[in-house]
């Protein structure tokens, strides 16, 4: 995870998880620049830590003809430009800042929608807040599901408004993979996975209006969206597939494997 600088910075914590690392591990694995940043705040050595980023399976796209279906199911208009967030309904993962942001947009334009994918601890307050906020039938809460495909396949955008605990979120992986471009806030590792102007846009942590502005921008200008949609299946294929992850990470035990096979054979010798 990441978390905001100076949790596990008091020299107790320091002390401790050094200790652990040394003991305990051989590798400590980093899924982005900013767990790497935490994981030395915490005491670990540089040279203990490898850099590998999450990588997903890709998403099985819908045909035209599901993609139709599934929206008139859920009362999307074929023109209404439709944003997915599949993550936990807990405070770090800022729903509560795209329920304000949909409000902004929805009070200029009726023509969007919001898809919620997902379940946790805040669902009846969110559910709460949409309807005070006026927004029922234009926010929809699919709940907990065991495959996201059939529903980010129904979206235009896919967006992360995390205030806390991000590095390499699987979710806008999986998006990528179906071409949707990102719109994320700038918490953590979503950064090094949106490159603005490239596969999304960045807006600032917990900041609804700049949100807003964001999905506006992506829905009203074509020529972005295509260039954005196109990044996003480029960055996937290149550099978050699972099959790139999981050849880090045989590099990384067949390392780990030699390195102590020679250790045992030195010590035989010795």
């Amino acid at each position: 995870c990441a978390y905001p600088a100076g949790v596990g910075g008091l020299a107790p914590m320091r002390l401790l998880h050094r200790a652990a690392d040394r003991v305990l591990t051989h590798t400590t694995v980093a899924t982005a620049l900013a767990a790497l940043d935490n994981l030395r705040a915490l005491g670990i050595p540089r040279e203990r830590i490898l850099m590998i980023r999450n990588g997903a399976e890709p998403l099985t796209p819908l045909s035209p003809e599901a993609r139709a279906a599934g929206r008139r199911a859920f009362g999307i208009g074929v023109r209404d430009f439709t944003v997915g967030i599949a993550a936990r309904l807990a405070p770090v993962k800022g729903h509560s800042v795209l329920l304000q942001a949909a409000k902004i947009l929805i009070s200029q334009h009726t023509g969007y929608r919001f898809l919620i994918i997902g379940g946790g601890s805040e669902e009846a307050a969110l559910r709460r807040a949409a309807c005070e906020s006026g927004l029922d039938g234009r926010v929809i809460f699919v709940g907990e599901v065991p495959d996201t495909a059939p529903y980010m396949g129904l979206c235009d955008a896919a967006v992360n408004c995390s205030l806390g605990t991000e590095t390499s979120c699987l979710a806008l992986s999986e998006a990528m993979s179906i071409g949707l471009p990102l719109i994320a806030s700038d918490f953590g590792g979503n950064p090094e996975l949106v490159r603005e102007g490239v596969n999304g846009l960045l807006y600032p942590a917990g900041n609804a209006a700049a949100l807003a502005a964001c999905i506006a921008h992506l829905a009203q200008d074509r020529a972005l969206y295509l260039r954005l949609s196109a990044g996003a299946r480029r960055r996937f294929a290149e550099e978050f597939h699972a099959a790139r992850m999981a050849r880090d990470y045989d590099a990384l035990y067949r390392r780990l494997y030699a390195e102590n096979l020679l250790a045992r054979k030195a010590r035989v010798k010795g």
